[in-house]
């Protein structure tokens, strides 16, 4: 940056400057404070030779007193015929009055004002405006460092031709008055420096393409903008910097209404429609302005001159300012804008494929989103209502079921969506299937009125149909009432259908414990998948055994038995576990009965990988009456040399432990009886 650059010249030019002169020649006419006290006539001895003697690099006592910012000691030699000498250079080019200024560099304010008091008087024009080798001239350096009362004594004495020369870096004074932090001192100092500024000056542009002016504008400056344009700088108005940014650009960007009224009223109109190197226009930077009531000010006052295209502009994103209005959700500009002809852009897609209507509904203030897409819809084709996305394939429909908007969703609705209320998205979900994912049952009804059945059936790219999310929602009651709501629609396949893993929605029904729901999916066909197992090789009917709740295990079962064949009653899972064994290892009597009463005959003898049956699993827990239970069955068998049938023993009543021993005692008989 400029200013970083020059700081940092004046930091190193003065320490060498200062460096060089101080390290005059021993030849030189020593003279220091404490000498200049104890005794001045001293000078009464000195010759004009040696008051004005240079050392080898051209250096006098009045460079060297200057340079020590000894006020009285310049004084002194000045007095003693050194007046010849303040326009003399020393090798590098510098004055003293060069190095008097610099004392404003090191920040002594007052004493560079009495320096150059005493100097000036001896000064010629040469000297006052020379530069050094920067480009820099005596009011360079002073204009810079903010010293007024500097500024104007160079100027009484002849500095005014230096107000319009540029240095290396193509700056001249009015530009180093102009970034001046303070604004009351900004002003003073243009006020100095405008008299003698020529109208190139005033409008002259820097290496950046930066006039007075659009810095001016950056300090947010309202007076020091009036003043220049006072004195001309109405001529480069709506001169382009290097970025392509006009003042106007500058003063809307920063929000400073005041500065666009000033700039407008001042023939600033030519650059609304001006396009900076980023393709903005100033409304485009007022549109999105942060503080929405300034956004809508600064439009107001940029309108009346923008053209037609301007209004409907695109930038380098194919955001128009409807868009960006939209996407900051400034409703009173979007409203403004649409009266002013952005009414054509409704339909517009920017490069990612996003129109207003997109933005609008994707708000998450529900009723602004709402506010909005009414503004827009009037002007929406029906194109653009049911317009995928290119990216997502999201429609503005999906897009307001995604934010579970019902007011917004009707709105869209009653403007032609219903074109739409089928369309898949890239993961191939529909509308349906997020208003069903996301639980929202109001929503759900209302795709199913606009024509959403055919949805019902679809699946997406994971293999899920609506039914399928409604049965997995965690909400018991919900997943009922939006399986009401699907299965009029669902087909039989779809009723029946298997995800990836093998499971149906029965399957999913009975797990989450959703009795209701079990029942329902029953009535509407799912019989045929009671005895379905899935890649784990559970039946439904396992998964009724297992619940924890014992009353509702036994309703589940009570609900599937009856579709269940004795192969799927009696099915052992990999471990060799049957329903039965289930019911029995958590100790559920009532479905222990009531799964014996649907043809688990076959199950009572069938052991685990580990070799053990239902009963001695009963008797290991020390189930009594499931022990006892299962005795009675006709076809009971039992190991006469199992480890367990004492505990059998001890559990059973004491008719049950005779029939027992009775048994055990036969084939114990029939076995020895083998071996003979």
């Amino acid at each position: 940056m400029y200013i970083k650059r020059f700081r940092y010249i004046f930091f190193v030019s003065g320490i060498l400057q200062l460096g060089v002169i101080c390290s005059c020649s021993k030849q030189m006419l020593h003279i220091n404070n404490d000498q200049c006290e104890r005794d001045t006539a001293t000078f009464s001895h000195a010759t004009p030779e040696n008051v004005n003697k240079e050392d080898e690099n051209g250096n006098t006592p009045l460079h060297f007193a200057v340079c020590q910012g000894n006020l009285a000691l310049v004084q002194l030699i000045l007095e003693h015929g050194a007046t010849e000498r303040v326009n003399k250079e020393n090798k590098n080019g510098y004055t003293p009055l060069y190095l008097a200024v610099i004392a404003v560099i090191n920040d002594n304010v007052d004493l560079a004002v009495d320096l150059a008091k005493c100097l000036l008087p001896y000064a010629t024009p040469e000297n006052v405006n020379k530069e050094n080798k920067n480009g820099d001239t005596p009011l360079h350096l002073a204009v810079y460092k903010g010293n007024l009362a500097l500024v104007q004594l160079l100027l009484e004495h002849g500095a005014t031709e230096s107000v319009n020369k540029e240095n290396k870096d193509g700056d001249i004074p009015l530009y180093l008055a102009v970034i001046n932090d303070n604004v009351d001192l900004a002003v003073d100092l243009v006020k100095c420096l405008l008299p003698y500024a020529t109208p190139e000056s005033v409008n002259k542009a820097n290496e950046n393409g930066n006039t007075p002016l659009h810095f001016a504008v950056r300090q947010g400056n309202l007076a020091l903008v009036q003043l220049l344009l006072e004195h001309g700088a109405t001529e480069r108005v709506n001169k382009e910097n290097k970025d392509g940014d006009t003042p106007l650009h500058l003063a809307v960007y920063k929000g400073n209404l005041a500065l666009v009224q000033l700039l407008l009223e001042h023939d600033a109109t030519e650059s609304v429609s001006k396009e900076n190197k980023d393709g903005d226009i100033p409304l485009y930077l007022a549109v999105i302005n942060d503080n929405v009531n300034l956004a809508v000010d600064l439009v107001k006052c940029l309108l009346p001159y923008a053209t037609p295209e301007s209004v409907n502009k695109e930038n380098k994103n194919g955001n128009t300012p409807l868009h960006l209005a939209v996407h900051k959700g400034n409703l009173a500009l979007v409203q403004h804008l649409l009266k002013h002809g952005a009414t054509e852009r409704v339909n517009k897609e920017n490069k990612d494929g996003v129109t207003p209507l997109y933005f609008a509904i994707m708000h998450d203030n529900v009723d602004l989103a709402v506010d909005l897409v009414k503004c827009l819809l009037p002007y929406a084709t029906p194109g653009s209502v049911n317009k995928a996305n290119e990216s997502s394939g999201d429609t503005p429909l999906y897009l307001a079921v995604h934010k579970g908007n019902l007011a917004l969703v009707q709105l869209i609705f009653e403007h032609g969506a219903t074109e739409s209320v089928n369309k898949e998205n890239k993961n191939g979900d529909t509308p349906l299937h997020l208003a069903v994912h996301k639980g929202n049952l109001a929503l759900v009804q209302l795709l199913l009125e606009h024509g959403a059945t055919e949805s019902v059936n679809k699946e997406n790219k994971n293999g899920y149909t609506p039914l399928y999310l409604a049965v997995i929602n965690d909400n018991v009651d919900l997943a009922v009432d939006l399986a009401k709501c699907l299965l009029p629609y669902a087909t039989p396949e779809n009723v029946n259908k298997e995800n990836e893993n093998g499971n149906t929605p029965l399957h999913f029904a009975v797990f989450q414990g959703n009795l209701a729901l079990v029942q329902l999916i029953l009535e509407h066909g799912a019989t045929e998948r009671v005895n379905k197992e899935n890649k784990n090789g559970y039946t439904p009917l396992y998964l009724a055994v297992i619940n924890d709740n014992v009353d509702l295990a036994v309703d589940l079962a009570k609900c599937l038995l009856p579709y269940a064949t004795p192969e799927s009653v009696n099915k052992s899972n990999e471990n060799g576990y049957t329903p039965l064994y289930f019911a029995v290892h958590k100790d559920n009597l009532a479905l222990v009965q009531l799964i014996l009463e649907h043809g688990a005959t076959e199950s009572v003898n069938k052991a685990d990988e580990d070799g053990y049956t239902p009963l001695y699993v009963a008797a290991i827990r020390g189930y009594r009456a499931i022990a006892t239970l299962l005795l009675e069955q006709p076809n009971i068998q039992i190991d006469y040399n199992h480890h367990l049938n004492q505990q059998l023993r001890d559990l059973i009543t004491q008719p049950i432990r005779e029939r027992l021993d009775r048994i055990l005692n036969i084939r114990h008989f029939m076995r020895n009886d083998r071996k003979r």
